[in-house]
């Protein structure tokens, strides 16, 4: 009997998501080495769908459960559910029609065939909130991060082909060192003592790097010489990475290829970073890293934070990030001294005073704010001309995303 995976709306308040949830599903986030969709699909050996929301609907596939067929077994789950070993057990058990939830009867998990049955599901385990988690902040990407590196090495070492290290790299705890077949690593110096390291194929680490795990490197991404990668770090498919970082995701494709240093931030897809860009991640005293986001502040209760940061987005070289910083979709940072907290969408530079900024790349200065505004067709052109760079293109189902999203600011 053939089983999907049903991706459910997330069980939080999408707000608490910005930028990431602008431009993709929750279920794509990554979180760790694999995004929550690839997690799931990989844990429990079936392909998934997505199921109506109302949200991205018009650009993402996604069907109703009377669309997924009454023939398939289907689980439930909500988007932003994170698996750990004893969930994964438990969910495994499930017949159609039982289900898991937790203390105010949230549905986690469910498991039906005949669409009908989601509104008898019957509960079979109760969980305490201490026995999963959902992820209801983009704040949270960094702090579940070394776990879900943890638990994404086992999955990965099981299901791919390693080869051998090459002798010139310096190892310590090689035993907790995957290097898939493909990957180039020679001359650099890997520490997997605090947390394991897997280097995807096709990967490249060049000579002069340091490596301390638990740190992941995907398919196709480049870390340059001398780069100083600190755990729990994860760095996305095509990514380059170079200078230092510390504790953080790169979800893919995006360029850090300089000295400057970010940490404990999260990065989408198709950023670049200017050299000498670096990101604080702590006050000077001490206090609580909050985010300003737009239409809410995220308040952390964490004494480091740095950068979060939306798809498209660039800073220009020597960029200084402040602490706790919001960077939203497509915005090019420039200008003299930290950035402010948060920069919007489509935001031109940082600061009043910008003097003629060339109108090609302007619409506007917005009354009472410092921002201008990055006229929309040179957004898509330069957003274009970026993933060209590596191959890709920018999709009509992108450009309809984006176009939104510019109409909406």
């Amino acid at each position: 009997m053939k089983q999907v995976i049903a991706f459910a709306p997330a069980h939080c308040d999408l707000t608490f998501l910005q930028p990431f949830i602008f431009t993709r599903k929750v279920q794509d986030f990554r979180v760790g080495a694999l995004t929550i969709r690839e997690k799931w699909e990989q844990l429990l050996d079936a392909s998934s769908i997505d199921l109506k929301d109302n949200r991205l609907s018009a650009f993402f596939p996604s069907v109703s459960l009377e669309e997924a067929g009454d023939d398939v077994v289907k689980y439930i789950l909500p988007a932003n559910l994170l698996p750990d070993k004893e969930l994964v057990r438990k969910i495994k058990t499930l017949l159609p029609g039982q289900s898991i939830v937790s203390k105010d009867n949230t549905v986690l998990a469910g498991c039906i065939m005949q669409s009908a049955d989601v509104e008898s599901l019957q509960p079979i385990a109760n969980l305490e909130p201490a026995d999963f988690k959902l992820l209801g902040a983009v704040t949270q990407i960094n702090l579940f991060n070394k776990e879900a590196l943890l638990y994404d090495y086992e999955i990965l070492k099981q299901k791919c082909v390693s080869q051998p290290v090459d002798p010139s790299n310096r190892l310590i705890a090689p035993e907790n060192i995957f290097i898939e077949q493909g990957a180039v690593v020679r001359h650099a110096i890997l520490n997997a003592e605090e947390g394991p390291i897997f280097i995807a194929r096709n990967a490249q680490v060049m000579e002069g790097v340091c490596l301390r795990g638990p740190i992941y490197i995907g398919e196709n991404a480049v870390v340059k010489m001398g780069a100083a990668i600190y755990g729990a770090t994860a760095i996305g498919p095509g990514c380059v990475i170079g200078g230092e970082v510390k504790n953080a995701v790169f979800f893919a494709n995006s360029n850090k290829g300089h000295d400057g240093y970010i940490g404990d931030s999260v990065i989408g897809e198709w950023c670049n970073f200017g050299a000498g860009t670096s990101s604080s991640n702590m006050k000077n005293n001490i206090g609580d890293v909050n985010y300003q986001l737009p239409g809410a502040l995220l308040v952390t209760g964490q004494k480091k934070g740095g950068v979060i940061m939306g798809d498209f987005s660039r800073t220009a070289i020597n960029t200084s990030i402040n602490t706790g910083t919001w960077v939203g979709v497509s915005a090019h940072l420039f200008g003299n001294g930290l950035t402010p907290k948060i920069i919007p969408n489509f935001s031109w530079g940082f600061e009043s005073g910008l003097g003629d900024l060339s109108r090609q790349y302007t619409d506007e200065r917005i009354s009472g704010k410092q921002e201008c505004v990055y006229k929309l067709d040179k957004a898509l052109t330069d957003a274009d001309a970026w993933m060209r760079l590596k191959g890709a293109a920018l999709s009509d189902i992108q450009k309809s995303i984006l176009t939104e999203l510019y109409n909406k600011r």
